[in-house]
């Protein structure tokens, strides 16, 4: 392996253990804390606050490995094209519409108001959960693997990660599957999506906030989702990116993403 895949390896390995450490404390304080209902809508349990521990271990990492400079380089570029941010926008949220059975009666409908704090609520839980999956960890893959296999494997560790607080906000266990397949899927979306923008990260968190402002502002507060519907959704999405893609960029990681193709 060559040194660059080396220590790249090394940096994922340090990274997911810290993510995985730091998560743990947070489900562990998860029940002592309740849920987040105030802030989220639905039932979202306060293990959710790990969305703290990616950039964490990302800054720890990196300053370890004197990579702080290049880290922060990639948090601010945002440039993409313009059909990344209408995809970003409004395709997770067509999913979870498509994947939302219609409930009883005729509810309430959210306020503007509440719409708008959902949106500020979640733009900064993705922006600080992607600092880590996107801007750190993509520039390390892309020396380890191509962006498909890139997104199955943080994807698989993303789902994991969840699986504790998805528990705590009492699903049952075909819903915890469910969603997490959904997991899985959604992250190989958001690093196909990133890498046919040539952005790291600012497509990918818009996409994710847009999904959690779907979900918690459907009806019944996320109660009347299917998480199997939405992953067949988006796994059709993912590959609707693959199969569109320019010759090569199912493969290979593009210059403009600011990365080094794999070797």
């Amino acid at each position: 392996m060559a040194p660059e895949a080396s220590a790249a390896r090394t940096s994922m390995v340090r990274y997911a253990v810290i993510t995985a450490v730091l998560g743990a404390a947070f489900t562990a304080l998860g029940p002592v804390l309740g849920d987040l209902s105030a802030l989220t809508r639905a039932a979202v349990p306060a293990a959710a606050l790990m969305v703290v521990c990616p950039p964490v271990a990302a800054y720890l990492v990196a300053r370890r490995e004197g990579t702080l400079r290049a880290w922060v380089a990639v948090l601010r570029r945002w440039r993409a094209p313009w059909w990344a941010w209408v995809v970003a926008a409004v395709l997770m949220p067509a999913v979870v519409v498509l994947s939302t059975r219609a409930p009883a009666g005729t509810p309430d409908p959210l306020p503007v108001g509440g719409v708008l704090a959902l949106v500020a609520v979640f733009l900064v839980s993705a922006a600080l959960e992607n600092a880590g999956w996107s801007a750190f960890a993509l520039p390390r893959m892309a020396l380890l693997a191509t962006p498909l296999v890139t997104g199955v494997l943080i994807g698989v560790f993303w789902a994991l990660w969840h699986v504790v607080p998805y528990a705590q906000g009492g699903h049952s266990a075909s819903w915890i599957a469910g969603q997490c397949v959904f997991t899985v899927v959604l992250r190989v979306l958001l690093v196909q999506l990133s890498v046919r923008s040539g952005n790291l990260m600012w497509p990918a968190v818009v996409a994710h906030a847009s999904y959690n402002v779907a979900w918690a502002a459907s009806p019944g507060a996320g109660t009347a989702y299917d998480p199997w519907v939405a992953s067949a959704w988006t796994a059709a999405a993912a590959l609707a990116l693959l199969a569109t893609a320019p010759r090569g960029a199912r493969d290979r990681w593009p210059a403009s993403a600011g990365v080094t193709p794999p070797r």
